[in-house]
């Protein structure tokens, strides 16, 4: 719910600021005959999955072999943890910012701009998968890049965009809000009475 209100609201930004993509759906990669909506939802979700997958494997397999390293050559527990993540951060992100870079030029040939905003993407989301310990962050980041991406090229107004983006995040918003109050009270609720008996 984190990263659907975070990078939503993002995705919404990014339409009037189109400077803030990523860089963008390649035209005629996914291309859908039924309707617009399905050419915006394919369009968007499946660079989105196809890519994270394939990236993810190639990162968690170098965390693999970061922490067996680190576990194998440093004795202190504490240590070990502290050189895994300034590994994983300092080394792995910025390879797997190189990887994504190196993949995407395929498909966006020379352009230095559109390659450097794929390198910095594949480094912060690396850092994001760090950091937070599961890629779903990253991989919604990346689904609603594309999914902001695609609508521009079928609705004409971005203030329309903007707009029903809004509310669908505000409605999202406070029905997350709304679950996580409801939570801490039961959990408040349910320690107050287990010290009661």
């Amino acid at each position: 719910m984190i990263a659907i209100l975070a990078f939503g609201l993002l995705g919404i930004v990014q339409v009037n600021n189109p400077e803030f993509n990523v860089v963008g759906v390649p035209s005629g990669a996914v291309v859908q005959q039924i309707t617009p909506a399905s050419d915006i939802i394919f369009g968007a979700s499946i660079p989105s999955y196809s890519e994270n997958g394939i990236l993810l494997f190639v990162l968690f397999f170098l965390l693999g072999i970061d922490a067996y390293l680190c576990s194998k050559f440093i004795k202190d527990p504490k240590m070990a943890l502290i050189v895994f993540f300034m590994i994983a951060l300092l080394v792995v992100s910025v390879l797997m910012g190189i990887l994504w870079a190196s993949i995407h030029s395929i498909v966006y040939g020379n352009s230095e701009a559109k390659t450097f905003a794929t390198f910095i993407f594949g480094t912060i989301g690396s850092i994001i998968t760090i950091l937070s310990g599961t890629f779903i962050g990253w991989l919604v980041w990346h689904f609603f890049n594309n999914f902001f991406i695609k609508l521009t090229e079928f609705v004409t107004l971005k203030e329309d965009i903007i707009l029903i983006s809004l509310v669908i995040w505000a409605i999202v918003f406070l029905i997350y809000v709304s679950i996580e109050f409801l939570a801490y009270r039961h959990r408040k609720k349910k320690r107050s009475g287990s010290s009661d008996e």
